[in-house]
């Protein structure tokens, strides 16, 4: 399904011949005549977009300098231009004539952050990319979700809502910061099935996301298999979870993909059963 995110993606993309990854989100800003500056109180914000009315300009602030490639620059500055090309969010700051305080990362409830959240993730992910790459890997792990992410120099928590957004199969996203949980974000087939929400807001005793989250930051992705009873709270009905964790590094969040096993409802259900894989 084609969203008004993807179209602003498309759009910005577009005046750009060659789209091969990693997209320059530096070159965007500046053809755009987008200054970019260091964000001053790094500690206390992770980005920020103004509009300065006597300039008729805008001034992006991240918090670290993104000529160094690193993931967490490239999308803050992604998620400041989602903020400067989504004509919403454009309109607001000229009208408003002041600073955009950004939350990004996925860990907003806030629509407009969610979306300048999902324009970073698809710009630095783009379309064709994407598309071509799905074709060859089918169904994406986390394993496949980091390569897609290296190749892309884009952070794994922007790869999984990717593919989330893509809606390739029923999975959603959990982030956990300290061990309490921050956002759950399903795709639109896990959604529809009756997962919209998570339900528990406890991880399960028997979870790998605990082992997870106990190891620290050790590089191991936990995987295990569950059920949606152990997740998910007053359903119709249950299906199978093929469930992963893995700890972002010492930032004290833990990243976790459940994949739904909806193949088993009934032959009149939204879903039909789709080819799986070994995990």
């Amino acid at each position: 399904m084609i969203t008004r995110i993807d179209e602003y993606v498309t759009d910005t993309l577009r005046p750009y011949k060659d789209q091969s990854v990693p997209i320059n989100p530096l070159f965007i800003a500046k053809e755009e005549n987008l200054r970019v500056e260091l964000l001053p109180n790094v500690d206390k914000k992770f980005g920020r977009i103004e509009y300065v009315k006597e300039a008729r300009n805008f001034i992006a602030y991240c918090s670290k300098l993104v000529e160094h490639d690193d993931p967490v620059a490239r999308f803050s500055l992604c998620h400041e231009l989602g903020h400067f090309f989504i004509e919403e969010h454009r309109n607001l700051l000229i009208r408003g004539g002041k600073a955009h305080n950004s939350k990004s990362g996925f860990i907003c409830d806030s629509l407009i952050e969610r979306e300048a959240d999902e324009f970073a993730a698809k710009l630095l992910i783009p379309p064709l990319f994407f598309r071509d790459y799905i074709s060859e890997k089918k169904l994406l792990n986390i394993e496949g979700l980091q390569d897609l992410a290296n190749r892309c120099q884009a952070s794994l928590t922007s790869s999984c809502i990717r593919y989330i957004k893509a809606d390739i199969e029923p999975c959603a996203m959990i982030m956990i910061n300290n061990g309490n949980f921050q956002r759950y974000s399903p795709s639109e087939s896990a959604a529809n099935g009756g997962f919209a929400n998570l339900g528990h807001r406890n991880i399960p005793e028997q979870s790998i996301v605990r082992q997870a989250i106990q190891a620290g930051p050790s590089g191991n992705i936990f995987k295990a298999q569950s059920s949606t009873k152990e997740w998910y709270s007053s359903k119709r009905r249950e299906a199978g979870v093929w469930e992963e964790a893995f700890v972002l590094g010492k930032t004290g969040w833990t990243l976790v993909m459940l994949y739904l096993d909806l193949v088993s409802y009934e032959k009149d259900d939204y879903f039909l059963p789709s080819e799986r894989y070994h995990r």
